[in-house]
């Protein structure tokens, strides 16, 4: 006993001969009372091997084993006043077999600065804390288990079943240890803890409370966390390490990484030497409001992964305002569930009233997965959430389907084989609601791939889905069961649910650096699915789920200097806007959407488009000897058009001499005097003339050098 007792003590200060005055090392017996104060007998001191009872003095270092007679051990104030009554100093508990408590009288107990030394735990018993404590050095927990069973949720305290939270100091939990998180907001309010670094190797964290937990600066090598339906709080720098995954679990729990928007960094090494999982959080993402002089403050997440290894985010309830920054390794989005009818994903926050939404942002090499189900958000939902992938790789896999308010790519590596089979929607791969950007230096091309049966084409059910947003504008088409009639209760009642589309923006840069098509989009275009049901129960009213009742219909804008193809059979509703570069329809859209081609920007392709408008100066792209032209069943003019002539470098205008566009409605005239043709190298458009045959509903045109032409 006496020489584990020098080996216990040499851990908190060498064990040397003391005279009164001085600090000594003690032994816990209990044997008079259960108080630890200045007066109960309950102490001898060590190496003194007849175990003389003495007093505990201010400063004295002390030991709890498993030679006690009480386990219970309580702290005491001996006066009202709310101070330390005596200094304790270093604290050593090396209880193998018998668990201990320590408690004090006022579980507030220790209101001013100072008291503790080192609390070092050993042994495989357990050590129950009651009472917040406030030691200033080092927390080390070497073996068994340290359960906390008190907290507070006080903004800017600083004490804890831990220690000090206001303390530059480490708490550390070493290998085969456990923390037991019995009690909420155990660790630290949001605001506290911000000093303490915690170092977590081996460790099993068992969270069963419903509080939050805080850690600042934490490092988890080989650890595990199981927490209960309570909300973990992450404020700092977070590394994970070793050579198994790290698992952050709870049953409807919450993640909050990054705190009042602080820049934190969560760096994950590649634990498992492949692309598996070395980190896995299953809890949700939130955001964190804490209470600050009477109002609450947003604690906005902003986390930067950054090591080679897998972070992985597997629960959709995700709530979160803030931002993933993906800097290095992968990060993963991954839910097996079902449907999900709220404003949330695995990703974060879909749409919130006041138009916060979550954002991932890949770069520099990394890569983000998709996978499972619509992690990132559902169909039938608003979507606002944005994805930014520059200079990195997308990877949908797994049969997924992803829906995004908004989608950057930037020199982006687009990986992915099978889309997620749904019988009711088809092949479902990807969606927008907001923007399609796409810019770098090489061309993008969007087709099927993997197996997609379908006796009607592969490229009917890989489908590029058109979403809304919640502030989309309503058209003027509201459902059947308001009515007409403006005083009656269908009316009343039934009025605010209508049609909703969206225009989501195809924003696509000049990749190429010439005419070349900058992105391909081999994916069908589709309105949103038709979630509306045929009847509405009496009972449902607007605030009810209203989106269930819209009949969504999408439209796109072309933006961008760049040359966007599509070659799906597009089924999407709504306008189809070229506000800029060029717009090739090579498969088709839907009759009953019309086209608008805005000054300076041009339509063209060989597919079949609906109704075609050409704003002033608005213009038609054809290449030189094309023999297919592009079907339109009507066009109008407002204006003048220019007929832009895509030709080979070297190219001759008196050898350009086609057909240029077919109005398959057939009219029995067309005015062209305000039409023009732009050939590479010509000065304006002269020598070119310009043709239309009511027999074919084909426009023609060619150089004729100032003479008169005729076209067959």
């Amino acid at each position: 006993m006496t020489n584990k007792l020098m080996l216990v003590f040499a851990l908190v200060g060498a064990l040397t001969l003391v005279s009164r005055g001085e600090p000594r090392n003690l032994v816990w017996t209990g044997a008079e009372s259960r108080y630890w104060d200045l007066t109960s007998q309950n102490w001898y001191v060590a190496g003194d091997e007849a175990k003389t009872p003495v007093a505990f003095e201010s400063g004295d270092n002390v030991l709890f084993d498993d030679s006690a007679a009480s386990y219970s051990v309580m702290l005491v104030r001996v006066d009202t006043v709310e101070n330390y009554q005596f200094d304790i100093g270093n604290v050593v508990f090396s209880n193998e077999t018998q668990n201990y408590t320590l408690d004090a009288d006022n579980h507030n107990w220790i209101y001013q600065r100072g008291g503790f030394g080192t609390i070092d735990k050993w042994g495989a018993a357990r050590v129950d804390v009651l009472t917040r404590l406030d030691t200033a050095k080092n927390f080390t927990c070497h073996q068994g288990e340290w359960r906390c069973r008190t907290g507070s949720n006080y903004v800017g305290e600083f004490r804890s079943c831990l220690g000090s939270l206001h303390d530059r100091r480490t708490v550390a939990f070493e290998p085969g240890s456990i923390l037991n998180l019995n009690y909420g907001f155990i660790v630290g309010a949001p605001t506290s803890a911000g000093n303490v670094t915690f170092n977590f190797t081996g460790t099993a964290i068992s969270n069963s409370t419903s509080g939050v937990q805080h850690f600042s600066s934490a490092n988890f090598v080989d650890s595990s966390y199981w927490g209960g339906s309570g909300q973990l709080f992450l404020s700092g720098n977070v590394t994970v390490g070793g050579t198994k995954p790290f698992v952050l679990d709870g049953w409807n729990a919450a993640l909050t990484i990054g705190g009042n928007n602080a820049f934190r960094t969560l760096t994950v090494a590649d634990v498992t030497g492949d692309d598996g999982y070395d980190m896995v959080v299953t809890n949700r993402l939130v955001d964190y409001g804490s209470y600050t002089a009477g109002s609450t403050v947003r604690m906005v997440n902003r986390v930067v992964k950054k090591g080679p290894g897998t972070l992985a985010f597997m629960n959709y309830g995700s709530t979160t305002t803030g931002t993933v920054d993906v800097a290095e390794g992968i990060v993963a989005f991954d839910y097996a569930g079902g449907w999900n009818g709220n404003y949330c994903s695995v990703v974060g926050l879909i749409d919130g009233p006041d138009g916060a939404h979550a954002h991932v942002i890949v770069r520099d090499g990394a890569t983000v997965e998709f996978r499972r189900n619509a992690a990132a958000g559902e169909i039938n939902n608003p979507m606002s959430w944005e994805l930014s992938v520059s200079n990195a790789t997308l990877r949908l896999v797994d049969g997924t389907f992803q829906h995004f308010g908004t989608l950057r790519l930037h020199n982006a590596v687009l990986d992915w084989q099978n889309a997620f089979q749904n019988t009711w929607m088809n092949y479902d791969f990807i969606g927008c609601s907001d923007k399609l950007v796409l810019s770098g230096d090489t061309p993008y091309d969007f087709q099927p791939k993997g197996q997609h049966p379908s006796a009607a084409g592969l490229s009917d059910n890989c489908t590029f889905r058109l979403g809304f947003r919640l502030d989309s504008q309503k058209d003027d088409h509201p459902i059947a069961e308001a009515g007409t009639d403006p005083t009656s209760a269908n009316w009343a009642k039934y009025s605010k649910f209508t049609n909703m589309w969206t225009v989501v923006d195809f924003v696509v840069e000049d990749i190429t650096k010439d005419d070349a098509v900058d992105a391909t989009m081999g994916l069908t275009i589709k309105d949103m699915p038709n979630m509306s049901y045929t009847s509405i129960n009496a009972s449902e009213t607007w605030s009810a789920n209203p989106w269930k009742r819209y009949r969504f219909r999408g439209g796109i804008r072309k933006l961008g200097k760049g040359t966007f193809r599509t070659t799906g059979r597009n089924t999407y509703t709504h306008t189809t806007e070229v506000a800029e570069g060029a717009f090739l329809v090579d498969g088709s859209i839907a009759t009953s959407s019309g086209v608008t081609v805005d000054a300076g920007a041009y339509l063209g392709g060989t597919g079949t488009v609906a109704a075609v408008t050409f704003k002033n100066a608005g213009g038609l792209l054809c290449s030189m000897g094309a023999k297919d032209v592009l079907k339109v069943p009507s066009v109008t003019a407002e204006g003048s058009v220019v007929v832009k002539v895509q030709a080979p470098a070297g190219a001759d205008k008196k050898d350009f001499r086609q057909n240029l566009l077919q109005i398959t409605g057939l009219p029995a005239s067309v005015d062209l005097s305000n039409w023009s043709v732009s050939f590479p190298g010509a000065e304006g458009s002269k020598g070119f003339l310009l043709k239309y045959d009511a027999a074919t509903g084909l426009v023609s045109g060619g150089y004729a050098g100032g003479t008169l032409m005729t076209f067959r």
